[in-house]
């Protein structure tokens, strides 16, 4: 058992990383694109996941998030960040993170969802800057399926600081995944900003913005 666990933390630092060499920030910017697109095609005008995107101080876009294994189980996408400009209402530029997650236990099958993360308030997302998060850590984090109800909650000392909305296709049985969190993905943002650029630096920069975010920028406005 222990070596499995050993095994669990390389994949969970390795595999992403090779991932994310082979990923351009565009491409995650057309993902997370055609991700918020997906969302607006199925989701009806009252549906839960617009009012809580039209109320959220930031949003996190992440595409084709896979969960998968057999014994040992692993999660892992990529995504951006965008924070509301409170005087606008517009959202901000992008800055990129990586989700993952592990755990062990009697599981099997595999599922790709796409999953918009709705950040109610800036200490939230001050955290998240701050080197990341755990899911079910230090923030109270409520998951949800698109155009459904609640299907699971962690609840902790402070209420209702993110909701996760999913889009999942495929099968996953089991042992939930655990352990789970965000962190910055760096390559991706020197990619994409042309240099060593830390997200904190980006998101509250709104004269930052440029066109190749305009279209994902546009459609969370939408919701």
């Amino acid at each position: 058992m222990r070596k499995l666990r050993v095994i669990a933390l390389a994949l969970a630092f390795a595999v992403p990383a090779f991932e994310a060499a082979a990923t351009t920030a565009r491409q995650v910017i057309e993902r997370a694109t055609d991700t918020a697109t997906a969302f607006l095609d199925v989701l009806p005008p009252d549906d839960v996941t617009r009012i809580y995107v039209q109320n959220a101080y930031a949003v996190l876009v992440m595409p084709d998030v896979v969960k998968g294994g057999f014994v040992l189980g692993a999660e892992h996408g990529f995504g951006v960040l965008m924070v509301r400009d409170p005087e606008s209402g517009e959202f901000g530029p992008p800055a990129f993170f990586e989700s993952f997650g592990g755990s062990i236990g009697l599981q099997a099958g595999g599922k790709s969802s796409d999953v918009l993360v709705t950040i109610m308030n800036p200490r939230a997302v001050d955290a998240i800057l701050d080197g990341g998060v755990q899911f079910g850590g230090q923030f109270s984090m409520a998951v949800l399926r698109a155009g459904g109800t609640f299907g699971a909650a962690t609840t902790t000392a402070r209420a209702d600081d993110m909701y996760v909305f999913e889009l999942p296709t495929g099968f996953f049985g089991g042992a939930s995944l655990s352990g789970g969190g965000l962190r910055p993905q760096q390559i991706h943002n020197e990619d994409y900003y042309g240099g060593r650029t830390e997200p904190v630096d980006v998101v509250r920069d709104f004269d930052r913005v440029d066109p190749r975010s305009t279209e994902l920028r546009n459609l969370l406005l939408e919701f």
